[in-house]
């Protein structure tokens, strides 16, 4: 009984919270009824400790009948009760709707950086046959230079060369 008065009051927390950010009106749970499920009817309590034999079995039984009644008039209370928000048949429609609308923002503006993404590739398989035709051409005549002339190796710029190989 008490996991099912924590589960209650989550929902209850949980619709109190989200009916009105999607601006459905919701009634809260009177807070006897909230009660009604936390307690057990058959626990010890205080005062049924005090009694003994059928008058501990009669107490019970009171509080069952009460935990009954409560339920009942809350229930019934809810069926006829004209001041009920009525829920809007298309709930999940709008915000559905408003998704969509964000979702086909998203794929245009996707599109115009998805052609510069292409673009971009297209540049860079030229850099790239660009940078291997003068990465050979660069080794060729540093061996070259490196084997005729050994000392100018020495006066090469670190930075140049790293940047080549």
């Amino acid at each position: 009984m008490q996991r099912v008065a924590a589960d209650v009051r989550e929902y209850q927390l949980i619709c109190s919270s989200v009916m009105p950010a999607l601006g459905i009106a919701y009634r809260s749970l009177p807070m006897e009824l909230l009660d009604a499920f936390s307690h057990d009817p058959s626990a010890v309590a205080s005062g049924t400790r005090k009694r003994r034999g059928w008058r501990v079995v009669e107490d019970i039984h009171a509080r069952v009948l009460r935990q009954r009644e409560i339920l009942t008039s809350f229930l019934s209370g809810v069926e006829t009760d004209p001041d009920t928000a009525s829920i809007p048949e298309n709930v999940l429609d709008n915000p559905i709707s408003i998704l969509m609308e964000k979702l086909q923002a998203l794929e245009r503006e996707r599109e115009p950086l998805q052609e510069q993404a292409d673009e971009v590739s297209r540049i860079l398989v030229g850099v790239r046959a660009s940078h291997s035709t003068v990465k050979e051409e660069y080794n060729d005549a540093l061996s070259y230079t490196s084997v005729v002339y050994p000392e100018v190796q020495l006066y090469l710029p670190s930075t140049f060369s790293t940047l080549i190989l």
